[in-house]
């Protein structure tokens, strides 16, 4: 509003239909993770909180760059499954593989973790 866009405006700034842009607002559906960057894009900030925990850092990175697990997987390296593992808290990885995502996340620009408190 304060920009004086209409929805569809800004449903043709991030490519959703006018629909998709009234749900979101009126709490009807969440974006979809594909979204993410341009919804960042539009509001100039990132609309949520930087987690405290490394793998809270790691789902933050997935869900800001808009990546599904697959692709998360191809950015790191990874398999995807075991990705999803961690990040569902299904299993959670030992420190080498703790330290591996520590790394991957610092090369990302994201600030590091210390590891001995986690």
């Amino acid at each position: 509003m304060d920009l004086k866009l209409l929805q569809r405006n800004v449903a043709d700034m991030i490519g959703v239909s006018e629909c998709t842009i009234y749900n979101w607002e009126n709490g009807g559906s969440q974006p979809v993770t594909k979204y993410m960057p341009r919804i960042i894009d539009f509001l100039g900030y990132v609309p949520f909180e930087f987690p405290e925990d490394i793998l809270g850092r790691l789902a933050y990175f997935k869900r800001i760059k808009g990546l599904t697990f697959s692709g998360l997987g191809e950015v790191m390296g990874r398999d995807h499954e075991q990705l999803w593992d961690w990040l569902s808290c299904q299993k959670r990885p030992c420190r080498r593989n703790l330290e591996s995502i520590n790394q991957f996340l610092s090369k990302q620009g994201l600030p590091h973790f210390l590891l001995d408190i986690y």
